[in-house]
């Protein structure tokens, strides 16, 4: 053994167990300053932005499963979805999604495509 590896031993055989290891003694967790200031914290009540879509993807002011094509009768124009695996999911998965489409532009034409189910 080192000279370290000696004076490590003696410093732990010299330790009495009821005099030096007690500072865990009062030790809890739930009682610990940092629990109190995040118990008693005010919780702010933020306004926040209601969802347009379900968890299954339903628009919720209709009830209907609604492409973002914005086509009332389409069966779904889109790639499938890779969180929910629907076509009918444009950029972004409409599982409890908080926005819709107002409008789209048909590229090459003059034809504007406005939501019908959006409020205004």
């Amino acid at each position: 053994m080192s000279k370290i590896d000696d004076f490590g031993l003696s410093i732990i055989k010299e330790l009495r167990p009821d005099d030096e290891m007690k500072f865990m003694e009062n030790f809890d967790p739930e009682k610990s300053k940092r629990e109190q200031r995040k118990l008693s914290r005010k919780i702010s009540n933020v306004t926040k932005r209601s969802t347009v879509y379900d968890d299954k993807g339903l628009h919720l002011k209709t009830g209907r499963d609604l492409c973002d094509c914005l086509n009332a009768n389409c069966e779904g124009c889109f790639f499938s979805c890779p969180k929910c695996r629907s076509f009918k999911c444009g950029q972004e998965c409409r599982q409890n999604r908080r926005w819709m489409y107002e409008s789209y532009h048909v590229q090459g034409t003059d034809k504007v495509v406005n939501n019908q189910y959006l409020d205004r």
